[in-house]
C-alpha cells in the first residue's frame, strides 16, 4: 500500500497490525506526527516499510525484530531519537536501512550481521563521531 506524498497528517494507526498479509507500507512524505506505533511489527510478512519525510518522534520499537521478512526499512527525515535497538541485528534479509536525518544517539553493536545489506545510511544524526564497523562477525551473529 502506497500512502505517499500526500497531506496526511496525525498518528499512525495502530490498526496496520490487523492486515498480516500486507507486504509494503509507504506513507513517506506526509505530515505524520508521533510515534511508531509497535503494532506495526504485527505485520510480519511486511517486506518495505516506508515511514520517511514526516515528523515522526520517540525511539525505534524493538518489536521491530519480529519483522524478520523485511528488506527495505526507511525512516530518514523524522525525529526520531533513541538508541537504535540492538533486536534491528534480527533483520538478516534487510537489504536497505535509511535512518539517515534523525536523532539516534547509539549504533547497535551487531550490525555486521546484516550480512545482506547493500545500502546503510545514518547519516546526520547524534552517533558518537568514531565507530567500528566490522563488516562480518562470526562469533555473535545467529546462524
Amino acid at each position: 500500500m502506497d500512502l505517499s506524498y500526500n497531506r496526511f497528517y496525525g498518528e499512525i494507526s495502530q490498526n496496520w497490525s490487523r492486515c498480516p498479509q500486507l507486504t509494503t507500507l509507504r506513507i513517506a512524505g506526509n505530515n505524520i506526527t508521533g510515534g511508531i506505533p509497535p503494532e506495526i511489527a504485527d505485520s510480519i510478512q511486511l517486506q518495505v516499510l516506508d515511514l520517511s519525510s514526516n515528523q515522526m518522534i520517540g525511539e525505534l520499537p524493538k518489536k521491530f525484530g519480529k519483522l524478520t521478512s523485511l528488506l527495505k526499512l526507511m525512516l530518514n527525515g523524522n525525529q526520531l531519537s533513541g538508541d537504535i535497538p540492538l533486536e534491528l541485528g534480527s533483520l538478516t534479509k534487510l537489504e536497505y536501512l535509511d535512518l539517515s536525518s534523525n536523532r539516534f544517539s547509539k549504533l547497535i553493536p551487531n550490525i555486521g550481521c546484516l550480512l545482506k545489506l547493500i545500502y546503510l545510511n545514518l547519516s546526520n544524526n547524534n552517533l558518537a563521531k568514531t565507530f567500528q564497523f566490522k563488516c562480518v562477525i562470526y562469533l555473535i551473529c545467529p546462524n
